[in-house]
């Protein structure tokens, strides 16, 4: 029997550990590698030039790659289901292959495919590449659902068998087994399109810093393993202001697009480490990028509406506001916040940031300052980011905006000092902002509070040549705090909002400080977080708090306080909040009221006494630790994990930018 195998290109877009295209190979007569420009990425209009350009990019390497091997790649235009009806009938295919996609629309995309093919008699191969790890598998492991913390995901992969290997890359043996005629033509008939036939204007374009290809990134990849120290010292770096630029060995777009195979970097860094730790096991730490990546995949895999709020389980409905100026003015870069605005212009101009800044600026938008949904902002990336995944850019951005998976809302990221302190010299701003280039470094973050003459000097009077500070900092963040609080209080399963940090940070509540960690938290006076907080008393003040111009932008909110009916949670079995977790108090704790008075009679002096030197104890344990603390060793693991969250959140994306190897070496807050 003739077996004709067309193999589908859709992210895998890659020759080498791509185990449906080797399916595809097995026992061919004739193979054919087909890339459809399916309508729902190629007429998105949130889908920016970039991300075409990478995509396009990726194309023609692949279809070099093919060359080299006497094929070619048909890249035909349409929608699936109407364009493999046509191709299976004129080519007579018998097998087609495909690499699985977890998500969705893919896997809804996909058995209308099968099924189809499976009308016309074709037999349909698919294989996970994709992924690192079957997530049905972790699913099934969870009581069959997500884990929805990133500890209770580690917990449980460390429980799998190590991912499987990943194949060679094809070769020209295989692929003479079973050589497709390749007509004189096939450019006009198959060929990729140009970004001018796409209908992009490309006059005036600046030069790609990111490559699309497999080739690209192998070499990347190879450079990647070349800066081994990292991996070596495996120490947490700090972070500075180079680390704001895009490396040479980045591999997040890579990872994306499948031109580079999870499974080849998980291998590569699995052996190199053992080598340099003289065959010692790896941690899961050390593919902290890569295990992100899986964790928010796991969680969307069965959630269609894992990218919006309604209709999202694991989503806490916030009432946010609809204000298109103010998200206008966040995607453009017209902030008046230049750590803000050199952020979004570096993204629209080069289709990434440092997960620092998307860390800054997905707080800004959302409960930080701006109060605008999550949504709003997930689809800016989704158009300028080239490496934004479905999965992966939804789950941070619900993260980010503490509506899943994380809750300590208390935590903000200051426009100001956050920048200031990851680039003290404000050369990142003066490289994407040139009209703020001349300003002294003392006030590079913050024009308006330059004096006249000091403006006039740089040649950039500010509400003249850039624009004033949109929003007050200071205001806003305690404002959109006390929202958070009440929309959490709605949700009777949180626990710990009225629990104390473990140090004395009530002197704080009133101000806006700069964390050790860059972030600002301005909780207002009447509410102390639950977080670990041990150094708080030794911030420095954030210098914007108070001495903003008054430019704010109206919202549309109708009111600062949020009735009991705005917010509706989630179920308590579903929602991610439901594993809370109370820091450890400390003395600012607010004093519990004393337990109940044991009952006397004058015979029974002695259990009085006792039980006045009880009370007299027991305030003085109080002062130390409330309640919550007692309770918190009678919670579960899973109810402990989100308090966690955080620091291993911001330890996972340390992990992922060490995988990229950035030669200073730096610290995030991820991703994916």
């Amino acid at each position: 029997m003739v077996v004709n195998s067309v193999h589908w290109f859709r992210k895998g877009l890659r020759l080498h550990d791509n185990p449906a295209l080797q399916e595809a190979l097995n026992g061919a007569d004739t193979v054919r590698c087909v890339y459809i420009l399916d309508p729902w990425f190629a007429g998105a209009a949130n889908v920016g030039i970039n991300r075409w350009r990478f995509l396009l990019e990726a194309l023609e390497d692949l279809d070099n790659s093919l060359r080299k091997l006497n094929s070619r790649l048909f890249v035909v235009r349409g929608q699936p289901t109407d364009v493999f009806p046509r191709l299976l009938k004129e080519w007579k295919v018998t097998r087609l292959t495909f690499e699985y996609d977890p998500e969705p629309y893919g896997k809804e995309r996909d058995g209308a495919i099968i099924k189809m093919a499976q009308e016309f008699g074709v037999e349909i191969i698919v294989r996970n590449s994709h992924t690192l790890y079957n997530l049905d598998r972790i699913i099934e492991m969870n009581n069959n659902s997500p884990p929805l913390t990133f500890k209770r995901f580690q917990t449980i992969v460390s429980r799998l068998e190590l991912p499987r290997r990943p194949l060679p890359p094809i070769s020209q043996q295989q692929m003479d087994k079973c050589h497709a005629k390749i007509a004189d033509n096939h450019d006009q008939l198959y060929g990729i399109p140009s970004l001018e036939e796409l209908g992009f204007r490309t006059l005036g374009l600046s030069p790609a810093i990111w490559h699309g290809g497999e080739s690209e990134a192998l070499d990347r990849l190879n450079k990647h393993l070349d800066k081994k120290v990292w991996v070596a010292n495996f120490e947490h770096p700090r972070g500075n202001m180079c680390s704001l630029y895009a490396s040479p060995t980045g591999l997040s777009p890579y990872l994306r697009f499948g031109c580079l195979s999870c499974r080849v970097l998980y291998y590569n860094l699995r052996e190199l480490y053992m080598k340099l730790r003289k065959r010692s096991s790896p941690p899961l730490s050390l593919f902290g990028q890569l295990l992100w990546r899986e964790f928010f995949y796991t969680a969307a895999t069965n959630n269609p509406n894992f990218d919006r709020m309604d209709g999202n389980p694991i989503c806490v409905q916030i009432p946010w506001d609809q204000n298109p100026e103010a998200l206008a003015k966040w995607a453009e870069g017209r902030t008046g916040f230049p750590w803000i605005d050199a952020i979004m212009t570096q993204l629209r101009q080069e289709g990434w940031i440092h997960h620092l800044a998307r860390h800054a600026v997905a707080c800004f938008l959302t409960r930080g300052d701006l109060w605008i949904s999550w949504e709003s902002g997930m689809k800016v990336f989704e158009e300028l980011l080239l490496d934004a995944d479905w999965s992966v850019n939804a789950g941070s951005w619900m993260w980010l905006s503490c509506s899943a998976f994380f809750q300590q809302f208390f935590h903000c990221y200051c426009p100001v000092g956050f920048g200031r302190r990851t680039d003290p010299s404000g050369d990142y701003i003066r490289h994407y902002i040139p009209i703020l280039k001349d300003y002294p470094n003392r006030y590079i973050y913050e024009p308006w509070n330059a004096p006249e003459s000091v403006q006039k000097a740089a040649n950039c009077v500010v509400g003249v040549h850039y624009p004033k500070p949109m929003i007050n900092h200071a205001e806003c963040s305690r404002l959109n705090i006390e929202r958070m609080k009440q929309v959490y209080q709605q949700l009777s399963h949180y626990r710990g909002l009225n629990s104390p940090p473990r140090s004395p940070a009530g002197r704080e509540a009133a101000g806006c400080s700069t964390a050790p960690d860059s972030s600002t938290v301005c909780p207002p006076a009447s509410y102390v977080p639950n977080e670990n907080l041990e150094d708080f008393e030794n911030q420095t003040p954030c210098t914007s708090s108070n001495t903003y111009p008054s430019a704010a932008i109206t919202s549309t909110s109708t009111s600062a306080s949020l009735p009991p009916s705005t917010a509706t949670p989630p179920s308590p079995a579903q929602s991610p909040l439901s594993m809370s977790k109370p820091s450890t108090p400390s003395s600012s704790c607010p004093s519990l009221p004393p337990p109940p008075s044991l009952v006397t009679t004058p015979s029974q002096t002695s259990r009085k006494d006792l039980s006045r030197k009880f009370r007299r104890s027991q305030r003085q344990h109080e002062r130390q630790f409330c309640t919550a603390a007692r309770e918190e060793e009678r919670r579960s693991e899973e109810e402990r994990e989100d308090a966690w969250g955080e620091e291993k959140m911001e330890e996972g994306v340390e992990q992922e930018e060490r995988m990229e190897d950035e030669t200073f070496g730096e610290t995030t807050g991820h991703q994916q």
